[in-house]
């Protein structure tokens, strides 16, 4: 084994680890969120992907050995499946901004402006869209899930 296959074989068990990671993550926003009631979900990463392809193609036609297949097909199924960092999402039940998401109930304070929901977790505030005409409904299920956590910009 060469130097570069044994690089090749750890980039392979590294995106291998990824992609279980990004999967178990998606799975754990589906349960925590719920269903999702409003959504703000940046374009798909065509170009991210297309870049991939492009090296796929480009691996094919200069070394169509096994493992660095392997690595760009592992590369572009990372890519498909990791959460969105720019993603925003508003469920029955929490909030996912990015890989982050969180129950009504694990977040430290909220506030509802514009239309947005703030909540503050982890010491810091994510913004996830909330629109103005829903917010006496949510603020009943915040008030139920996270009472007295409702805050009036003094954080």
């Amino acid at each position: 084994m060469t130097t570069l296959d044994a690089f090749l074989l750890l980039a392979a068990a590294l995106l291998v680890a990824g992609v279980v990671v990004a999967v178990l993550a998606r799975g754990r926003t589906a349960r925590v969120l719920g269903v999702p009631v409003v959504a703000e979900r940046p374009k798909p990463r065509r170009l991210a992907l297309a870049l991939v392809a492009l090296c796929g193609v480009g691996v094919l036609a200069l070394d169509a050995r096994p493992l660095p297949l392997a690595v760009v097909a592992l590369s572009g199924a990372l890519l498909a499946v990791a959460p969105d960092q720019r993603a925003r999402v508003l469920g029955r039940d929490g909030v996912q901004r990015g890989w982050r998401a969180q129950r009504f109930e694990e977040v430290e304070s909220w506030r509802l402006t514009g239309d947005h929901l703030r909540v503050l977790v982890r010491g810091e505030w994510e913004a996830v869209p909330a629109p103005a005409a829903d917010h006496a409904a949510l603020r009943e299920v915040l008030e139920a899930r996270a009472p007295g956590r409702e805050s009036r910009f003094a954080d």
